[in-house]
């Protein structure tokens, strides 16, 4: 009887195993591990795509890729961990393309349509030294990522918020960077944040001084904002916004004007 019994146990045991194994084998070969952008991509299609090519335009009326699904492509990129538009054909263009009625486009045509968004530079020259120093509004471009915030409730027209105000300087090695007061070249665009988020940014040279012309920069912004319904309630910025001219066109727009203190300006 306990032969019998121990037979009858190893043959279950035996049988669960093999069953087991089964299981896995049967599983699908088509593992990533960026399957979770589907879902990502779901409420982008929903939310996003339709406010972009509204406000960009098609850029195709045939078989072209619209703007709405380079921008797609570009957050794609950046939500899965790369850090070029490269990464796109290395990793992800397979993957993305086993989303239902989804088309990726190649990394080339990403960066074509990125070069087609891009507009002319403003040209300041400093009345002291003769310099000419080199601004990016990209106002279309601030356009729509206000109506984005917008479309996806992070702002609401008609609210009042707070405002920080700040210089980035970013490292570069391209043909137009400018050696920068940190000591390296690239940009030192200037970037408006509401709680967090990027509601504006200007590009300019990295040798600029950060005064220089920044009461403009707030000027557009505030009309900006102005032209949405965006009242700014206070706004915060560190001692390289503290000028005169400055100063007075902040609290033209503002009830309230914070200077930070900065080590680097004491």
């Amino acid at each position: 009887m306990s032969d019998f019994s121990l037979t009858l146990v190893l043959q279950i045991k035996t049988s669960k195993i093999i069953n087991d194994m089964a299981k896995v084998s049967i599983k699908s070969e088509k593992i990533t591990a960026f399957g979770g952008i589907f879902f990502v991509l779901d409420k982008f299609d929903r939310i996003l795509s339709s406010v972009i090519d509204s406000h960009l335009g098609l850029r195709s009326k045939l078989i072209g890729y619209q703007y709405s699904e380079i921008i797609r492509a570009i957050f794609s990129v950046f939500c899965c961990g790369g850090d070029c538009m490269e990464d796109l054909n290395l990793y992800l263009k397979d993957v993305l393309a086993e989303r239902p009625h989804t088309r990726v486009p190649s990394a080339d045509t990403v960066l074509r349509g990125i070069e087609e968004l891009a507009t002319e530079n403003i040209s300041y020259t400093a009345e002291k030294t003769g310099n000419v120093y080199d601004f990016n509004t990209a106002e279309r471009l601030n356009q729509l990522l206000i109506k984005l915030l917008l479309a996806t409730g992070q702002l609401a027209e008609g609210g009042e918020y707070d405002v920080d105000f700040d210089h980035q300087f970013l490292e570069a090695e391209k043909y137009d960077s400018k050696r920068t007061y940190k000591g390296f070249d690239g940009y030192s665009p200037g970037v408006f944040t509401i709680g967090g988020l990027i509601a504006y940014l200007e590009n300019r040279d990295g040798n600029a001084n950060v005064r220089f012309m920044q009461a403009e920069t707030h000027r557009r912004f505030f009309e900006m904002m102005r032209s949405f319904g965006i009242h700014v309630r206070s706004f915060r910025a560190d001692c390289g916004s503290y000028s005169e001219d400055i100063v007075k066109m902040v609290m033209e727009h503002t009830d309230k004007f914070y200077i930070r203190e900065d080590e680097e300006c004491t």
